[in-house]
């Protein structure tokens, strides 16, 4: 685990924010990853600081200023889709407007998984992880595919 997975938290309460990092932090020190955590307050900054970090994992608050998480959501999975960029981010919605609504809104704007607000921070690490081993399997899944491409 020598790369360092860059993970952007988008709330627009400060305080989440600063919960959420310490544990996500505290979470990945313990497994030996390392760990660059990013905070945005609303969801132009979000985008802004997707652009320039490029994170690994994005954790989008749906009901932000200036641009809400879903939109944001859709922003990215259209920049990835124009450019190209494999593999794409994992974007997890975490949100407190019901569970019905989140689950099926989420995945119409291109989020990977989500979880309902209030929420227990162990919750927030377990899904973090699960989502993360997923993504390894699918990129294990694509190089294979490429290798066998080249063999024929």
């Amino acid at each position: 685990m020598g790369e360092v997975l860059r993970i952007l938290i988008a709330d627009d309460d400060m305080d989440i924010c600063r919960i959420w990092r310490n544990e996500i932090e505290k979470f990945f020190d313990k497994s030996g990853q390392k760990v660059e955590v990013f905070e945005a307050y609303d969801g132009d900054s979000a985008w802004n600081m997707f652009i320039e970090v490029k994170p690994d994992l994005v954790i989008l608050d749906v009901m932000m200023p200036v641009q809400n998480g879903w939109e944001t959501c859709r922003k990215i999975r259209a920049l990835e889709k124009s450019e190209k960029l494999s593999p794409p981010t994992i974007i997890l919605i975490v949100s407190g407007i019901g569970p019905h609504l989140n689950e099926m809104t989420s995945p119409l704007y291109g989020a990977d998984d989500y979880i309902d607000k209030p929420l227990q921070k162990r919750i927030l690490t377990k899904k973090i992880q699960q989502l993360l081993e997923g993504r390894e399997e699918r990129i294990e899944i694509e190089i294979e595919k490429e290798n066998e491409g080249e063999k024929s």
